[in-house]
């Protein structure tokens, strides 16, 4: 268990660190790479995979994009429902 968790949490740790280097002209790209990763594993994983697993590196992988690009200038993250998604969240 500590080896799938660890990971995820170095990965989040690092995402916040080089988000300042990441700014590149393929930003848009990328969060919406992590974006459509997150909505696969909507998809993909179920309750049958064993968690933590390898298979959650997948999740962390689109929010590590998410993180490092930080773009909020997408018309859907400014819909009312997906703020009050953010917001109980």
């Amino acid at each position: 268990m500590f080896l799938c968790t660890s990971p995820s949490r170095l990965s989040g740790r690092l995402a916040f660190l080089v988000e300042d280097i990441v700014k590149t002209r393929y930003s848009r790209v990328i969060a919406i790479a992590g974006y459509a990763t997150i909505f696969c594993c909507f998809n993909l994983l179920d309750e049958n995979l064993p968690w933590p697993g390898t298979y959650t590196l997948l999740a962390d992988l689109g929010t590590f994009l998410i993180i490092c690009v930080n773009i909020n200038s997408f018309k859907l993250l400014r819909n009312e429902a997906v703020l009050y998604l953010r917001k109980v969240s």
